[in-house]
């Protein structure tokens, strides 16, 4: 079983986020990514982060995400960690309902999970697993 894992810690600004090319670009070459899982890892790892920025660590400067991608048995496992207080996913808006449809935000968990082969939170809240298909 061979396992390889890089990581990434950023601080709660949106200007961190531009670190997420640079993230995907190493991730690319390490586990010698197609085009397809690619694009998926973007989309995916870009809302993540943006919600451990945003509403995880609420913009607080004292507090990081970190986020951690390996790769094992053939699977790609990423993980984010906020320092926040967590929340339960089963408590977010369904974005496909009528009256969220015309809502500018709260589609983040929605688009992982249908780009993600599964997608898993702990207890808390503040870390979220997923497997990039």
């Amino acid at each position: 079983m061979q396992t390889n894992v890089i990581s990434l810690t950023i601080k709660s600004e949106f200007k961190e986020l531009d670190k997420i090319d640079g993230f995907i670009n190493e991730a690319t070459e390490t586990f010698q990514l197609g085009d397809e899982t690619v694009g998926k890892l973007h989309l995916i790892l870009s809302e993540l982060a943006t919600n451990a920025i945003k509403h995880g660590n609420k913009f607080n400067p004292e507090k990081k995400a970190e986020i951690v991608l390996k790769k094992s048995d053939n699977q790609l496992i990423l993980t984010v960690e906020d320092e926040g207080d967590g929340f339960n996913p089963d408590d977010v808006p369904d974005p496909m309902k009528e009256e969220n449809m015309l809502k500018t935000s709260g589609r983040g968990i929605h688009i992982c999970k249908e780009f993600a082969k599964d997608i898993t939170y702990n207890d808390k809240g503040n870390i979220v697993t997923v497997v990039v298909g």
